[in-house]
Formats: C-alpha cells, sequence, structure tokens
C-alpha cells in the first residue's frame, strides 16, 4: 500500500518525538497556499494512513476528487474528535469520524464510509479565509 505524498518526511519527525504544529492538510486537491504541513493523495489510490495516527488532520476535497471512500480511512487513524474535512469547491467544512453502528445482535458492523456533523457557518468562514489568506488567520481552533 501507498504512502501519500510528504509522509516519508512526517514520519521521520513521528521518529524524533516531534509533530508539525497546527492542523494537518491532507490534500486530494493538489497545492495549497498555506504554511501547515500538507500531505498529498489521488482519490483513486488506497494509502496507508498509520503515519497521521492521533494526529489533527484536515482533508481538503473537490468534487470528483475526494470522497467517503477516500475519508474513512483517514478518519479511522486521526485523532478521535480531530479529523474534519473541507469541501474545497461548496466552501463547507465538517468533522467526521468512521461509520459503523452495533446490531440488534450485539455486533459492531464497520460501514464503507462516513459519518459528518457539518461546521456553523463562522466555522467555514474562518476556514475559507485561513486558506485564502493565511498570513492573516491563526490557526488554532
Amino acid at each position: 500500500m501507498d504512502v501519500p505524498g510528504n509522509a516519508p518526511w512526517l514520519e521521520q519527525l513521528r521518529k524524533q518525538g516531534k509533530v508539525p504544529s497546527g492542523l494537518i492538510l491532507i490534500s486530494f486537491v493538489g497545492r495549497l497556499g498555506v504554511d501547515n504541513f500538507i500531505l498529498y493523495a489521488s482519490p483513486k489510490q488506497s494509502y496507508d494512513w498509520r503515519v497521521i495516527k492521533e494526529l489533527r488532520v484536515c482533508a481538503v476535497i473537490e468534487d470528483g476528487k475526494g470522497d467517503a471512500t477516500n475519508l474513512r480511512p483517514i478518519a479511522a487513524n486521526a485523532r478521535n474528535g480531530e479529523c474534519h474535512v473541507w469541501h474545497r469547491d461548496k466552501q463547507v467544512g465538517a468533522w467526521i469520524w468512521p461509520d459503523a453502528e452495533v446490531t440488534d445482535g450485539g455486533l459492531l458492523w464497520i460501514k464503507p464510509g462516513v459519518r459528518s456533523v457539518m461546521w456553523t457557518k463562522w466555522q467555514n468562514e474562518r476556514f475559507h479565509a485561513a486558506l485564502n489568506s493565511p498570513e492573516e488567520i491563526e490557526w488554532s481552533w
């Protein structure tokens, strides 16, 4: 299984006990003009996402570039409650987590997608501003 672009660099930092500050972005849409650490991924590939284990991440997608199949393994590896998705075309974001439910028989049924809670209007506006004017916005949430 492949690793996303920049993953070897992140893995090396983690072996040194370091992690990039701020939110790590995972881009399915190519280059982003921000200072955050960015992992690059293609929507048609499967990746080993263990490199983001327990980190705060946000996947950047757009129509046709990134979907629930791509997002599920990211959400499964990111820090619980700290995985987000930003849809660049629609200018909306959400918290995401792996889709699963307990059956009537008490078994855990793991589904192939993600569940989400949409961000509020001010969160969408703040994230949009940060992606478009990174020097003006503090990235801490």
